[in-house]
């Protein structure tokens, strides 16, 4: 095998493995899309149908699924689309990829502010339980989550209005903001709607933490005595605050990658791999905080196996009825 045969044999097998992480990549966005969907629609229908999850602190829950559900609904299926079958989707259809790209930073910025938001509703009604009714009722919840919407799409006009942009990335694969566009710009996403929440984030839980401590602390102390705590917390509110703690740290681990990136690669130097790598973890992550509910809230689960189950008791009363039907007929004809 001479030079140029060895050459074309590298160029093939390269070749070849682009074409396996391409389609890896492609399935991969559409089981996210498929899932994510599902399971975002699944949070939505059991907040707005059971009673027990109708709460002013799951108005925040309800606004996450929203941002998710765009994100797996929208988003991953036509990605996968444009992966799989038709890699000059969004060279022919401009406004589409404008529209994805809107969708990606609205929902993306819109995630961790709501991830935020609970963390302060949390922080209130452990540290600050006196202002918890009057700061979080109905209508003030629904307006701060509108709020965060709101904001969101007026900062996307930085990308509408030129000092950012929407383009194809060809490492991640996907209509996003054009995060070379300008460095500033990205410095400023990062920090106001990144950098910021995420120190509030911690700043809450750690408050949190350290109340919920110095409370068990005065539980033990006041035991054989006839002074009781002011003020205690039930195992349900301690679940629930495990699971949006828990609902935080997947979407540091999910979204750190695609973070880290933007802030030391402006130069684009890195291998189309990390990048891959990065889109896949963040966008894994609107796949699983409907997950995370039904693992650790009993009132999510109860909520998903009435939702999922309704249907199969529906056809054993039919069946029932039926039978009971078949049974009267029977003795009526004896």
């Amino acid at each position: 095998m001479d030079y140029n045969d060895t050459f074309l044999h590298l160029v093939s097998v390269s070749s070849e493995n682009d074409d396996l992480q391409f389609i890896t990549y492609g399935s991969f966005s559409a089981l996210v899309g498929i899932s994510g969907s599902f399971g975002n629609a699944l949070v939505i229908f059991a907040v707005l149908t059971t009673k027990k999850l109708r709460t002013p602190n799951n108005v925040f829950i309800l606004s996450l699924a929203f941002a998710d559900l765009s994100i797996s609904a929208l988003m991953e299926p036509v990605r996968a689309y444009n992966i799989l079958i038709d890699k000059d989707l969004y060279s022919k259809r401009p406004l589409l990829c404008s529209v994805i790209a809107n969708v990606c930073f609205v929902s993306c910025t819109c995630s961790v502010w709501n991830i935020g938001a609970i963390a302060i509703n949390r922080y209130v009604f452990i540290c600050k339980n006196r202002c918890y009714n009057t700061a979080f009722t109905w209508s003030r919840t629904i307006a701060y989550a509108i709020a965060i919407w709101v904001i969101c799409f007026v900062a996307d006009l930085t990308n509408i209005f030129g000092w950012g942009g929407y383009s194809y990335d060809p490492k991640f694969l996907v209509c996003t903001y054009d995060r070379l566009a300008s460095y500033s710009h990205v410095l400023f996403m990062v920090n106001v709607f990144i950098s910021i929440p995420m120190i509030v984030i911690m700043l809450c839980y750690t408050a949190i933490f350290y109340t919920l401590r110095r409370s068990s602390v005065r539980l033990k102390n006041s035991h054989g005595n006839r002074t009781v705590p002011k003020q205690t917390h039930s195992k349900s509110d301690i679940k629930l605050l495990k699971m949006v703690f828990t609902i935080f740290v997947a979407f540091v681990l999910c979204w750190s990658l695609y973070m880290l990136l933007l802030l030391i690669d402006f130069a684009d130097r890195y291998p189309p791999q990390v990048y891959k790598m990065a889109g896949v973890l963040s966008h894994t992550n609107s796949a699983l905080n409907s997950i995370i509910y039904g693992v650790l809230n009993k009132n999510f689960r109860d909520a998903y196996r009435r939702i999922l189950c309704c249907g199969e008791k529906r056809k054993e009363n039919i069946r029932t009825l039926a039978g009971q039907l078949v049974e009267m007929k029977a003795i009526n004809m004896s």
